[in-house]
């Protein structure tokens, strides 16, 4: 028996491994390796060998219970913060709370009921609930709650934006003469494109975080920011906008739009143009950063949305302000 349950505590040591490996290189099956290893860690496994340590002993129940339940919710928390799952930050907190205030109390009621105490146990007990403790609070420290609440207030404030200006062409479009209505038309349908490409790249960003942010995407009215799931994820703005090659991508885009502005507006507004599509790299202190490391880089989920909403109000800005120019012309 004991022998079974070694083979099983080394088969899940081994699959979570193998599945931190793949969540750090963004390999299909991450999530499955990781949840069922942690889950039967703490569920299965650890209830067993708790069981089978009591059975030869027969006393002090009551320490391995206490036991049990400290590392279910430690563990399980782990779970829920490196899923990005709802209620991940309840219950780390928690998980640091718990060892003090519940574990080591009943530890100690044990060593007195023993007889024993060996100063060496106790200070080896209580570095490693500082160590639990430690992990638990730096995974559960997040940004603060109030700076992702205000990226998101920015968020709402640029989509506003972008759509007062999407008006502002329209009605600009619709006082041109035949002869410029041409232009007008491929205009709207250039910007129109590399709009629809910033929403596909936000959408990819929310869903490549979770499925369930599936619920926050909708076909009318772009992705809701407060429903998006894991919005202080890290990862996965490096990941699809710089591993996957997007964020040149979209720069490549954005350079070909300012070419065609450019060129119907005969060079007059390179300047503006410039000014508020800029993609040029950044030298600071002797380094060079390029356009797409600077705004997706390690940026948070919520800030790489952030941005990329803001270019779409910028390219929206841009084409009001040629339009009109056009119709004025």
């Amino acid at each position: 028996m004991k022998n079974k349950m070694y083979i099983f505590g080394i088969v899940l040591l081994i699959l979570f491994t193998i599945g931190a490996i793949f969540k750090i290189n963004h390999l299909p099956g991450a999530g499955i390796m990781i949840s069922v290893s942690l889950i039967l860690f703490s569920l299965v496994f650890c209830p067993m060998a708790l069981v089978n340590t009591y059975r030869a002993e027969r006393k002090h129940a009551f320490i391995y219970v206490i036991g049990g339940i400290t590392i279910a919710i430690n563990f399980v928390g782990a779970l829920f913060k490196i899923m990005h799952w709802p209620g991940a930050g309840i219950m780390l907190t928690i998980g640091i709370i718990i060892p003090f205030i519940l574990f080591l109390p009943a530890y100690l009621i044990y060593q007195g009921k023993r007889g024993t105490r060996n100063i060496k146990n106790l200070i080896l007990v209580l570095f490693l609930l500082v160590y639990i403790s430690a992990m638990d609070a730096l995974m559960a420290l997040n940004v603060s709650k109030a700076v992702i609440d205000d990226a998101m207030l920015v968020n709402d404030h640029y989509a506003l934006l972008a759509a007062y200006y999407q008006g502002s062409t329209q009605d600009h479009l619709s006082d041109l003469d035949s002869a410029d209505l041409t232009t007008g038309k491929i205009l709207a349908d250039k910007t129109d494109h590399l709009v629809t490409e910033i929403n596909q790249l936000k959408e990819a960003l929310v869903i490549e975080v979770s499925k369930d942010n599936e619920e926050a995407v909708s076909k009318e009215s772009g992705i809701d920011i407060h429903k998006v799931i894991g919005k202080d994820n890290r990862n996965v703005s490096s990941h699809v906008m710089i591993g996957e090659n997007r964020a040149l991508d979209l720069k490549r885009s954005i350079n070909e739009y300012k070419d065609f502005l450019n060129e119907i507006t005969e060079n007059q507004q390179v300047a503006f143009i410039d000014k508020y599509l800029d993609t040029d790299d950044f030298e600071w202190e002797g380094n060079v950063y390029s356009w797409e490391e600077i705004h997706f880089e390690g940026a948070m989920l919520v800030w790489a949305i952030n941005h990329l909403t803001s270019l779409e109000f910028r390219v929206r800005m841009v084409e009001a302000e040629i339009a009109e120019e056009i119709a004025l012309s």
